[in-house]
């Protein structure tokens, strides 16, 4: 009867409506807090394999008195795996205070300000993305340790590892100043 007459209904979530005027903007700051992500693996990975590099010694005495190359990149998986969650921790700490600050004094007068809370599902899935990250990060770093295997001997070592991380932040490196040459042109 109403669609006769040429009444039409349309359901629009609230939150949708509230963000609408402000949703490019939102979008590009979830872009640039992505980017600094990326970038602070990257910086991350490249400290862990100048730390890495400098244990070759250490891991060629290992070798020598018997452990297998399961045994230390094993190791390195869960040593590096186990910084980056523990940095991952200290984040969801903070961002848990950073919320109660926001909750404290500001919250009403942002748009569904009331809304903004710190829950164990939130604090689960930061922990989970801290240990997926973990693992991202630390695949460079035993792959780095697995190119030892070809026994040139630890000089030629040294000089690939290093011309290997060269490489994979080189174009990592023209690849993110590409994203923000796009992201800054919208």
């Amino acid at each position: 009867m109403i669609a006769d007459t040429g009444f039409r209904t349309v359901v629009v979530s609230l939150q949708g409506d509230h963000v609408a005027p402000i949703r490019n903007m939102l979008l590009l700051l979830q872009a640039g807090v992505l980017l600094l992500l990326v970038i602070g693996a990257a910086n991350l990975i490249n400290l862990l394999l100048i730390r890495s590099n400098g244990r070759i010694k250490e891991l060629a005495v290992r070798l020598a008195m018997g452990a297998s190359w399961q045994h230390i990149v094993g190791e390195v998986l869960v040593e590096t795996t186990l910084i980056v969650v523990l940095g991952g921790l200290l984040g969801i700490s903070l961002g848990a205070s950073g919320i109660h600050l926001i909750a404290s004094v500001a919250a009403d007068k942002l748009p569904l300000g009331a809304r903004i809370v710190f829950d164990a599902r939130l604090a689960v899935e930061a922990l989970f993305a801290s240990l997926i990250l973990g693992l991202i990060v630390a695949l460079p770093v035993a792959w780095f340790h697995l190119a030892d295997r070809c026994s040139f001997g630890q000089q030629w070592f040294c000089s690939y590892g290093c011309f290997l991380r060269f490489w994979w932040f080189g174009c990592f490196g023209r690849h993110t100043s590409g994203l923000c040459l796009l992201v800054a042109g919208f």
